[in-house]
């Protein structure tokens, strides 16, 4: 009977691991300009302002990245509000009888409209939608990424 006898030590796949690490980076970075991409295009359009106001923010460490947008109304449009919203209630003025708003699209675009409530928004879940459509391309650029690290 022949033994054999093998000894690994850790800094043998010293360079396997920067290979791991820059394969991780490559693959966050692709999804996350690919989410970017998804999210401008699916965003809802009235005057462009949501689709221009999308930005990345990279976390501290490198394991992480926020998308976010500077409009204080993205949620609003992703979630539903009023009835539609996670409130599933009508929206009525905080102060005076009536709402006052001007609508930019619809019959009353343009016209300053009074009423003592309304229904709300539709949620339009261009988030989700464009998390799911970035999820189908993991694999692609898995794919791309171990080749350009050579693993």
């Amino acid at each position: 009977m022949v033994q054999i006898s093998v000894e690994l030590k850790q800094e043998d796949f010293k360079d396997f691991g920067d290979k791991i690490n820059r394969l991780s980076h490559k693959i966050m970075e692709y999804t996350t300009q690919e989410l970017l991409r998804n999210i401008k295009i699916n965003s809802p359009v009235d005057t462009g302002r949501l689709q221009g106001s999308w930005m990345v923010s990279r976390g501290e460490s490198t394991n992480s990245t926020t998308i976010m947008s500077s409009t204080k109304y993205a949620d609003y449009l992703d979630k539903g509000t009023g009835l539609y919203g996670p409130n599933h209630a009508m929206i009525y003025p905080k102060k005076g009888k009536f709402l006052v708003f001007t609508p930019h699209t619809g019959p009353y675009s343009g016209k300053t409209v009074f009423a003592k409530h309304v229904r709300g928004i539709k949620p339009k879940h261009f988030v989700e939608d464009s998390i799911n459509q970035t999820t189908n391309r993991l694999e692609e650029f898995s794919i791309r990424a171990i080749q350009e690290v050579n693993l």
